[in-house]
């Protein structure tokens, strides 16, 4: 009698900063990345020390083995809009923080504004409202318009990836409400 081990050459795991970790305590965070996804990723810092990541860290390989293509999808976007992160030379932490923020400031366009229910429509327009009104530049926010990142109302904190079952080189963003916003 044998024990048949399977082939664990196929499995992708994902670089520990971009890993979801769920905690039972209610306030510890998902990842040890604080970052808003209205933000660019140079103002992202770490949980522990409050310091942003130099290009060490994100210059990293997002997945081990490297892949050279990872497609990131998120249960909270409503509309299944597709975050890709590419580099020939293997995907890095840094690809996909950037891929997934050029995908969250992307302004909506009609069509996927009808596509969103009048309900979620008010609450995004009160998110824009708030957004646009509180910028250092006004009228250049506004003038561009809703975001992607607008409809996800409150749930702006990245709180991590985890690797697909169901396809491979995909991953699920998870994302938390963003405490700051809180009142």
């Amino acid at each position: 009698m044998f024990t048949v081990v399977p082939n664990m050459s196929h499995i992708i795991t994902l670089h520990p900063l971009l890993q979801y970790s769920h905690h039972d305590v209610i306030g510890n965070p998902c990842s040890p990345l604080l970052w808003d996804l209205r933000e660019h990723p140079t103002y992202m810092r770490f949980v522990k020390n409050n310091r942003k990541p130099t290009s060490y860290y994100l210059d990293q390989p997002a997945t081990t083995p490297a892949v050279t293509y990872l497609d990131i999808t998120c249960g909270l976007f409503p509309i299944p809009w597709s975050i890709e992160a590419h580099n020939p030379r293997g995907v890095t932490i840094y690809d996909v923080l950037r891929a997934i923020y050029h995908v969250t400031q992307t302004a909506i366009i009609p069509c996927e504004w009808e596509m969103l229910s009048e309900k979620h429509q008010d609450r995004v327009a009160v998110v824009f409202e708030d957004r646009w009104s509180s910028a250092y530049n006004r009228m250049q926010v506004r003038s561009f318009g809703v975001t992607r990142a607008d409809c996800l109302l409150r749930s702006t904190s990245f709180a991590g990836l985890s690797m697909s079952y169901d396809k491979r080189c995909s991953a699920i963003l998870t994302l938390s409400r963003n405490s700051r916003l809180e009142n």
